[in-house]
Formats: structure tokens, C-alpha cells, sequence
């Protein structure tokens, strides 16, 4: 959505795991529900297809890995970004 050359790496590995297997959405989701930061999600569903995608996406677990990397990815961003402010 944020076409920057500093989320490339973010959507490069999101898209890694997507041909994994692994659903965008439960990233989304998965992010926000386990935010060390107090969070709720709130789904926009148009379809019953999407609502039901993003129900199990709740109750999905994610590997460990792509969540650490992925984790990893940002705090790269947010230091790198602070550095050049």
C-alpha cells in the first residue's frame, strides 16, 4: 500500500510466505492481536468467503520464524527511520 523503497523487504518476505502457504491477513491479524501494545482488530469483511477467512485467521498460528523475522524487518525500519529524523 506504501510503495517505499523501506517496506520492499517487508512486502518481499510477506510475499515469500504467501507462496508458503501463509495468508496476508492472518499476519495482519496476527500482529495486531499479539501487539505488546493494547490492540483489537476490527475486520471489514464484503463476503461471507472473507469473514470466514478471517475468523480462522484469528485463531490461526503463524511459525514462529516468520513472525520473528518479520518482527526483526520492522525494528529495522523504525531505527532506520529514527536515524534519518
Amino acid at each position: 500500500m506504501y510503495p517505499e523503497k523501506r517496506n520492499e523487504k517487508l512486502l518481499r518476505k510477506l510475499m515469500q510466505y504467501q507462496e508458503e502457504g501463509c495468508r496476508i491477513n492472518d499476519f495482519v491479524l496476527q500482529y495486531v492481536t499479539h501487539a505488546e501494545f493494547p490492540a483489537v482488530a476490527i475486520g471489514g469483511f464484503r463476503t461471507e468467503e472473507q469473514l470466514l477467512e478471517g475468523l480462522d485467521g484469528v485463531e490461526s498460528r503463524l511459525p514462529e520464524e516468520a513472525l520473528r523475522e518479520l518482527a526483526e524487518l520492522k525494528e529495522k525500519q523504525r531505527v532506520s527511520q529514527e536515524a534519518a529524523t
